[in-house]
């Protein structure tokens, strides 16, 4: 489970940086963190979420990588200055992602209150969760979905997944052409015969954003 495998990059990045201190214990731990132990030994043991302020925690004081937690890439600690600068937080959109049809109603999101999340890849603008079957196993639910905007105008990838901000919501689907004219064909990943193709009228699109990773949430 990728989960387990952060869990344990998360305790080496822990025994590594403490065992410099002679430090061992996980209250002690805790304690040179600033937090109270049931939480820090919940962290640790991966039943509390490990949050984005935690992670900024142990790049500030034990200068550890948090690109290398989440994802096992590049040296547990960051000490070239690439990695810091490489450190991606985007906004994680409270609203979903919505493989099915699309929904009936429209939220503004004001991004200065989104929640922000570490990014593992650069060259991305949003965060947006996927609450439903239809793009698994690709994009499974409860997963997330790093987005890029893009002109819509210039350029499509047929076959590619997107995010459309429409009207009536967020729908990630793969795109293809349509038959009817200023419209384009949104493909289910899940081959279930409940989750048919349907058309959306680019007039009735806001914005249109690629689809450049899937992580799951932590």
């Amino acid at each position: 489970m990728e989960n387990d495998e952060v869990t344990k990059r998360l305790n080496e990045a822990l025994r590594m940086g403490f065992g410099k201190r002679g430090v061992q214990l996980k209250s002690d731990m805790a304690k040179a963190l600033g937090y109270k132990s049931p939480y820090f030994s919940g962290i640790t043991t991966g039943k509390e979420k490990l949050t984005n302020a935690f992670l900024e925690n142990l790049s500030k004081n034990l200068g550890v990588n948090p690109r290398w937690v989440l994802t096992g890439e590049g040296e547990m600690f960051g000490k070239p200055d690439e990695e810091k600068r490489e450190l991606c937080m985007v906004p994680l959109v409270p609203v979903s992602a919505h493989g099915g049809s699309l929904t009936n109603f429209s939220q503004q999101v004001r991004l200065r209150d989104c929640e922000m999340m570490i990014s593992p890849i650069d060259g991305v603008d949003l965060a947006v969760p996927i609450t439903v079957d239809s793009m698994a196993p690709e994009y499974p639910n409860g997963s997330i979905a790093l987005i890029k905007k893009i002109d819509a105008n210039a350029f499509i990838e047929w076959g590619k997944a997107y995010v459309l901000d429409t009207r009536n919501g967020l729908v990630i689907k793969v795109l293809v052409p349509s038959d009817k004219p200023g419209s384009v064909k949104c493909i289910s990943v899940n081959p279930s015969p409940i989750f048919a193709p349907f058309d959306v009228d680019m007039d009735d699109v806001l914005n249109v954003y690629a689809v450049k990773a899937c992580v799951a949430r932590k």
